[in-house]
């Protein structure tokens, strides 16, 4: 459809037309996304996220220093964070050793423990949310 077509339709005429070809179009795009996010982001993903994980297994909880078979989170101890660990296949290799040196494994219970003392309470002794 030529431009100046298109300036000619009526409103309800040009969102009968984009509604259309939305339609049209949308199973060849999300085709697309589901290709490229399989071909390319994916692989690298559960393979960055398998390696985070023998490293921590490895390395253990820094605070009760189990090894078991459980899920570790990466804290960011000094507070000091350039992006998430969870993000990190975005980033290099370099980038990613270099904030991996910033944190420290620490078992999902230690971390929730961790971040418990420093939620506040109101008088009657429950959390307050954390936005503010």
């Amino acid at each position: 459809m030529s431009k100046s077509t298109y300036n000619k339709m009526t409103k309800e005429q040009r969102q009968a037309y984009n509604k259309a070809r939305y339609l049209r179009e949308r199973e060849r795009r999300l085709k697309y996304a589901s290709e490229w996010r399989n071909s390319t982001r994916k692989p690298k993903m559960i393979h960055i996220r398998k390696a985070l994980q023998r490293l921590a297994k490895i390395k253990g909880c820094s605070y009760c220093g189990t090894h078991n078979d459980i899920q570790y989170h990466w804290h960011h101890n000094q507070g000091i964070m350039n992006f998430r660990m969870s993000d990190s296949w975005q980033y290099s290799k370099k980038r990613r050793h270099a904030e991996l040196k910033l944190t420290i494994p620490i078992c999902c219970n230690c971390h929730s423990k961790h971040h418990m003392k420093d939620r506040k309470r109101d008088k009657k002794g429950r959390f307050l949310p954390n936005y503010p």
